[in-house]
């Protein structure tokens, strides 16, 4: 009885050998051989699924931005408030070896050449998904009393996909100047300027 090959998966392993590779050595190490061979195949195989180095870089780009939003779904779980959305952009910070790995093959993708327009609406389809994921959760935490109520949702949503975009980036390239320990101290204290915590007032409650 033949093989049956499950293109999806066979695909999804060369994007994520891709993304390593990209990651680790630049774009210009992240040639169908050096792929092939760090997903364990030979190069001739690589080439039944991608017909060249441009079809699997953007391939590699939907990988890796398929596994952040995954990730920060995990971290979402069922759960709901500031608490939450803390865990979950938490999730998408740098903080450990394979998040940094993301975040560094996301800023090595060229916004030039061929590519760039297919991977510039990957990146705007995934942060436009993000914001719509936080200002979800934004108003979960409205619901809860949590969130102050002159702020707008989706306003807040926006400041957050780009304070940890921010984040990542400047952690990137000035990891010295932006520690570790720094970037989720920083998303904790703009966190607690938009909540409403036990032993804070709601300012537009308050009698002026």
């Amino acid at each position: 009885m033949p093989k049956i090959i499950d293109t999806a998966s066979r695909r999804a392993d060369f994007a994520a050998a891709a993304a390593r590779t990209l990651g680790r050595h630049g774009l210009a190490r992240m040639t169908l051989r050096e792929v092939a061979r760090e997903a364990g195949y030979s190069a001739g195989l690589i080439r039944h699924y991608f017909e060249n180095q441009s079809d699997l870089l953007v391939e590699a780009c939907r990988w890796v931005h398929r596994r952040q939003a995954g990730r920060f779904l995990v971290a979402v779980g069922t759960g709901g408030g500031i608490s939450t959305l803390e865990r979950a952009l938490g999730a998408l910070l740098p903080l450990d070896e394979e998040r940094a790995l993301d975040w560094q093959i996301r800023l090595a993708l060229p916004r030039q050449g061929e590519t760039a327009d297919d991977l510039i609406a990957i990146e705007e389809s995934s942060q436009s998904a993000l914001i719509a994921q936080i200002e979800k959760l934004l108003a979960r935490a409205r619901k809860l009393g949590e969130l102050r109520s002159s702020l707008i949702p989706r306003d807040q949503a926006i400041v957050l996909a780009g304070l940890v975009t921010g984040l990542a980036t400047s952690h990137h390239f000035a990891p010295d100047l932006f520690p570790q320990n720094s970037l989720r101290a920083a998303l904790r204290q703009y966190l607690g300027q938009i909540a409403i915590g036990p032993d804070t007032t709601d300012p537009s409650e308050q009698d002026h």
